[in-house]
């Protein structure tokens, strides 16, 4: 504060700077009255040095719009997804619609997948679960074939082997080369190697599981015509039947020549 000889005390004081080039005090000055255009035309000189207001804040308005086009690819998607939380709830668990991208970046799809003509990148599983099962669930039509139909392209791509159960015999015509080395294995097609199912037992309760599994109860009301069949069926597949009459008595699991 510096006191006035008359009237309240200016809460001002004198600077160091001002000080040392010879001031010393600080007083008020009558009040007086001045004239717009004066005032304006002196501050338009000394302050603003005849500058307009758009060339003063020219640079920052650059700069501003600037900032705001580079923020807004990442400003406007987190908007958008704060506006859908707080119309819609946030998700807490349950599935979640995301794109083919988002889903490979969610689980590390880096293994085998398949795309179709909405999606823009492969849908990929890790590498590492392609030994687990893959549920393909849809009405008639919907492309559980063509999903299958995927892989196994993608499989023969490759070069790995692939164990498929085609009743059907829907993928048999695009995928089988016997050049590769391609295996059938269907009792009703001749391209099937030979297979004795004899060669899979080594005891009578083998024979006997292969046996139930071929003669099934199927509610029949005697057991006795199902029970009679599979007795026989175990007892004549524990033998050799490539062997003939003199063959390899196999029941109970010892060896008997006849």
């Amino acid at each position: 504060m510096t006191a006035q000889p008359s009237g309240k005390p200016l809460p001002l004081t004198i600077s160091a700077k001002a000080v040392r080039e010879g001031y010393r005090w600080l007083l008020r000055g009558p009040e007086r009255a001045y004239q717009s255009k004066q005032i304006h035309a002196f501050f338009a000189q000394e302050i603003y040095q005849r500058q307009n207001l758009w060339q003063m804040y020219s640079t920052q308005v650059y700069f501003g719009i600037l900032a705001l086009l580079l923020q807004l690819p990442f400003t406007v998607p987190k908007d958008i997804k704060r506006r859908k939380e707080l119309r819609y709830g946030r998700r807490l668990k349950g599935p979640n619609l995301v794109s083919a991208k988002e889903f490979n970046e969610a689980i590390q799809g880096d293994g085998i997948g398949i795309k179709t003509d909405d999606m823009a990148s492969l849908l990929s599983i890790p590498a590492s679960a392609e030994n687990k099962h893959i549920l393909a669930i849809g009405d008639t039509g919907s492309g559980k074939s063509s999903v299958i139909r995927q892989f196994a392209f993608r499989i023969q791509q490759r070069g790995e082997c692939a164990i498929i159960y085609d009743p059907a015999g829907e993928f048999i015509r695009q995928f089988y080369d016997e050049k590769r080395g391609d295996v059938v294995l269907n009792p009703l097609d001749v391209r099937m190697p030979y297979w004795n199912p004899a060669d899979e037992v080594d005891d009578e309760p083998e024979a006997l599981t292969l046996a139930k599994s071929f003669y099934q109860p199927d509610d029949v009301p005697n057991v006795f015509f199902v029970e009679s069949p599979q007795k026989i069926f175990a007892y004549l597949i524990s033998r050799d039947p490539q062997a003939g009459p003199g063959g390899l008595d196999r029941v109970d699991g010892q060896q008997r020549q006849d």
